[in-house]
């Protein structure tokens, strides 16, 4: 298993445990439970001498299509993000993929991709329930929060996107710089303009 973490709200236990060859799984730790480890993997059978006795079911489990290396999280429990309330979320280091498993104390009712990001290797929170997750390639801590609303359509004029004050002039919006590179990649004879904001 790779990272523990306790509700804060119900005091269930969490893991997630990292695959062998085919699956990764999230599982609610009981106590005295037997979760199969190395003989199984997710719900497959891993290992051939596998023995009778009563096993813990994984809540979740996903195959290599989604990701190599889970990490696990925490139900989240704090306010910047209501949607993602009473959802365990986790991601995988392999993929990138952040998901919200939503649970009813018996079964997943729900897994959703909440967000893509690089390098996450383990996960905390704050005092007030807030998530942090580490960026292995980055080295930051990042937060979670919600993402802003979209304002609309993606412009289909030039003169739709403001980066230009006078279009025929190709004067620059204010806020934007033009500049340019030492060395130009080829373009076909195509004239370019670079601006960057500030």
């Amino acid at each position: 298993p790779w990272r523990f973490s306790f509700d804060r709200g119900t005091g269930r236990l969490w893991a997630a445990d990292v695959g062998q060859n085919a699956y990764e799984e999230i599982d609610v730790v009981v106590r005295g439970g037997n979760y199969g480890w190395r003989k199984y993997e997710g719900n497959a059978v891993y290992s051939g001498d596998v023995v009778a006795g009563p096993f813990e079911a994984p809540v979740h489990v996903y195959d290599r299509s989604q990701g190599t290396v889970v990490t696990g999280g925490y139900v989240y429990r704090g306010t910047r993000v209501p949607f993602l309330v009473g959802q365990y979320v986790y991601a995988d280091l392999g993929s990138g993929r952040v998901w919200a498993l939503a649970y009813d104390g018996v079964a997943a009712t729900a897994n959703v991709q909440v967000a893509t990001q690089d390098g996450i290797s383990s996960f905390g929170e704050d005092t007030a329930g807030e998530l942090l997750a580490c960026d292995l390639f980055g080295g930051r801590i990042l937060g979670l929060r919600a993402a802003l609303p979209g304002t609309g359509t993606f412009p289909q004029t030039l003169s739709a996107t403001g980066i230009f004050a006078d279009v025929p002039t190709r004067a620059p919006a204010a806020g934007l710089v033009p500049y340019d590179v030492n060395m130009p990649l080829w373009s076909d004879d195509t004239l370019k303009e670079r601006l960057v904001a500030l």
